[in-house]
């Protein structure tokens, strides 16, 4: 009659209470979602996988999964009562590239028609920032974003500088644990010198690391309208977005 991990310890004063709690989450779309999680831990033989489904208008979680997940994976070294969506950190790499393109919008740094030098790699300091595919000499930012070029998105990045682009992170809740109903949480890996080199690199995802319900959390800031969510694991009536984080038209550009 106590919960002694994930929803049921975060709900445990609640329930204990004689309150009912109507979860957010989803039969079906867990199930789809966890089916495609296994299927491509085994297709990659990865040691572990996982995903989040998240309403974004609302901030409701319709599906969580974080495998493996069963008392025989404990017998391998893995503990399967870890939720690694909520309690571990990672550098997420190329996803958090959505994050430069929406303040590159906002600020009007960077116009996505712009053409950029990428093909060469890009030059910082004493380092070369390249491609993990050959990528062309010279391309337009709306293609950089779709052919995920890490040289191209450095140089967007770097147009908003050190401080704008830790305001602008901190602004979406990356900089700080996101908490929910859940027991499980962790706050984020942050450099200890965030200057142009940090810049570059956190613009693609390196250098910095998030939990994947903090990373979510914040996408669905960037395209819902640019509103403010928080996650929850509770079934919720209508809209609840709050402030504005970010302008309507960036979301909409995005």
């Amino acid at each position: 009659g106590r919960g002694v991990d994930g929803l049921e310890r975060g709900l445990n004063a609640r329930l204990a209470s004689g309150s009912a709690a109507q979860l957010s989450l989803a039969m079906r779309v867990h199930y789809v979602l966890e089916s495609q999680v296994d299927a491509a831990r085994k297709k990659y033989g990865a040691l572990a996988a996982g995903g989040i489904v998240m309403n974004v208008n609302t901030g409701e979680v319709l599906a969580m999964a974080s495998l493996p997940d069963t008392p025989e994976d404990a017998q391998k070294g893995i503990d399967p009562r870890r939720n690694r969506m909520a309690q571990d950190d990672y550098e997420l790499g190329s996803v958090f590239k959505i994050f430069s393109f929406a303040l590159a919008l906002e600020d009007h740094t960077t116009g996505m028609d712009e053409l950029l030098p990428v093909g060469s790699g890009f030059k910082i300091d004493k380092y070369t920032i390249r491609d993990a595919e050959r990528m062309p000499a010279m391309m337009k930012a709306r293609d950089i974003l779709a052919q995920s070029s890490n040289a191209g998105t450095a140089q967007i990045a770097l147009r908003s500088g050190p401080d704008r682009q830790r305001a602008f992170l901190a602004s979406l809740g990356l900089l700080e644990a996101p908490h929910s109903e859940l027991a499980e949480w962790s706050r984020p890996i942050l450099p200890r010198h965030w200057g142009q080199v940090e810049t570059a690199t956190i613009g693609f995802g390196h250098g910095i690391s998030v939990s994947p319900l903090a990373f979510v959390t914040a996408a669905s800031i960037v395209v819902n309208g640019g509103r403010r969510i928080t996650p929850t694991f509770l079934k919720q009536d209508g809209d609840r977005r709050g402030e504005q984080v970010i302008k309507p038209a960036t979301s909409a550009g995005m």
